[in-house]
């Protein structure tokens, strides 16, 4: 799983997302990032009207701003 501070830096660049399940999305632009408040939840980032969750990515490349 990746880590937070890599999820916090994806916040308004433009990157590239693996998923464990082996889709992936390229050079979308991630809007938000949204910290998790308590234990049972998870961190986010929202890409468009896509959320998706810390666990679900595999692998994040930041590519630009």
């Amino acid at each position: 799983m990746i880590s937070e501070k890599l999820m916090r830096q994806a916040d308004g660049k433009v990157v590239n997302i693996i998923f464990f399940s082996g889709e992936d999305l390229k050079g979308v632009k991630c809007t938000n990032f949204y910290r998790k408040e308590e234990d049972d939840e998870e961190n986010m980032l929202e890409i468009g009207d896509l959320i998706i969750n810390q666990s679900e990515i595999k692998e994040l490349i930041i590519l630009a701003k």
